[in-house]
C-alpha cells in the first residue's frame, strides 16, 4: 500500500472514482447528475490543492483532498472505490492527512516559539508540500 500525491494525468480517473463512490450510497440518477460538476477533479484542482491517492498493488483505491483558502485548508474530497469500501483505505488516508498536518503545525509552533517563524506569502499548507514526501 502506498500513499502519494496525485498527478495531473489522474484527474479523469479521480473524477470517475468520486462519482462511483458517491453513487454507491444510493443517490438517485438525477441527484448524481446534478453533482457531476462538483465531483469532477480537474488538472488545475490537483495543482491548486492538496490531493493524495492511496494505491494498493499499483491500483488507486481512493483519494483525499484539501482545498486551500487563505491561510487554512478545508477537506474537499474523501472517496474510496466502491469495491474497496470497508477495507480501511479511508481510515488510512484520513490518518495520513492528519499526521502530515499535525507534524506541520508542530513545526510551525516550534518556529514561532523560537522567534524564527517568518510569515511567508503562501499558506502553511503550501509550505508543507515540499516536505510531505519525507512523511509518507
Amino acid at each position: 500500500m502506498n500513499i502519494r500525491k496525485a498527478t495531473i494525468d489522474e484527474a479523469g480517473y479521480l473524477s470517475e472514482l468520486s462519482f462511483r463512490s458517491k453513487a454507491y450510497w444510493g443517490y438517485s440518477e438525477a441527484f448524481m447528475e446534478a453533482c457531476r460538476k462538483d465531483l469532477t477533479i480537474l488538472p488545475e484542482d490537483i495543482l491548486s490543492s492538496i490531493i493524495f491517492v492511496l494505491e494498493d498493488e499499483k491500483v488507486i483505491k481512493g483519494f483525499i483532498g484539501l482545498e486551500i483558502e487563505d491561510d487554512s485548508c478545508l477537506l474537499s474530497n474523501l472517496f474510496i472505490d466502491p469495491n474497496e469500501i470497508g477495507k480501511g483505505y479511508g481510515r488510512r488516508l484520513w490518518q495520513h492527512m492528519r499526521r502530515i498536518f499535525i507534524w506541520r503545525w508542530e513545526q510551525d509552533e516550534l518556529e514561532k516559539s523560537n522567534q524564527l517563524f517568518l510569515k511567508e506569502e503562501s499558506s502553511h499548507c503550501w509550505r508543507y508540500l515540499s516536505e510531505s514526501n519525507a512523511i509518507i
